[in-house]
């Protein structure tokens, strides 16, 4: 049995290793010239029981596609490395669904030699067309390739699959799914909402050169409780949740504010 608190918002964070093999200045100072082109549509829905119980939430639908290069120089006018990205949205909601999909693709690098290929593909979805359930589904493929043979796709405990200890599973790809079932009953205490979810994880990180069986995805089911206070204050909604890894049996419970997926 593990007992688990953690409350993570990053907003910007940058990882240079120490045998990362592009030369930076010691000064760290360098500058980066990174044309872009892109095209989006933008439209917000306010609906409810998304992520909160009774707020309402401007829910962004971005639809559209980008692509940029550029270059990153040293103090002195020196190249490091070319950098190109690609990334392309759509979402859609109908009467009750909403409906996300993301498509990314970076590259760093210099002439044939390549320091880092960045893929993301993901796909969330949502129907709050119940007043007491929201299901919600989300699947997602990341691959991170780096020259250093580094492996930065993590699995367990915050990073896509509860009821592992923190970065069970690692790897250069990674495929996570998750379903839940969120309750909103229409508890309430002390001016605080009740609810629950009823969930099931599953995902493996593998390396670039092994094939994915689907016989040794990690799995676990679980149970959650969550606790939203928006009628007296913008804290986030608080989570509670009880998860049995199907791999390792073993019980793991967790507490954190917001969704656990969003």
């Amino acid at each position: 049995m593990q007992l688990i608190y953690t409350d993570i918002s990053v907003v910007s964070k940058r990882i240079l290793d120490q045998d990362e093999p592009v030369h930076f200045p010691e000064d760290s100072l360098y500058y980066a010239v990174i044309p872009e082109l892109s095209i989006w549509s933008h439209e917000y829905l306010k609906t409810t029981r998304i992520n909160n119980f009774h707020r309402i939430e401007d829910i962004l639908f971005l639809n559209g596609a980008m692509t940029s290069y550029g270059r990153y120089y040293d103090s002195d006018g020196g190249k490091i490395y070319d950098f190109a990205a690609f990334q392309v949205k759509y979402s859609k909601h109908f009467h009750s669904n909403l409906l996300f999909l993301n498509f990314e693709r970076y590259y760093w690098f210099n002439g044939r030699r390549y320091f880092r290929k960045l893929t993301n593909f993901s796909i969330r979805y949502y129907n709050n067309g119940l007043l007491w359930l929201t299901p919600q589904v989300r699947l997602r493929y990341d691959e991170n390739v780096r020259e250093d043979n580094m492996a930065t796709m993590y699995l367990g405990e915050n990073n896509g699959v509860r009821g592992y200890r923190k970065n069970y599973s690692t790897g250069r790809k990674r495929l996570v799914g998750n379903i839940e079932n969120r309750f909103f009953p229409g508890l309430e205490f002390l001016s605080a909402d009740f609810g629950a979810v009823q969930f099931f994880d599953f995902g493996k990180s593998w390396w670039h050169d092994r094939d994915l069986k689907f016989e040794d995805l990690l799995w676990s089911v679980g149970i959650g409780l969550r606790v939203g206070v928006e009628r007296v204050t913008n804290s986030k909604t608080m989570r509670l949740d009880i998860a049995y890894a199907g791999k390792t049996r073993e019980w793991q419970v967790s507490f954190g504010l917001g969704q656990y997926i969003k």
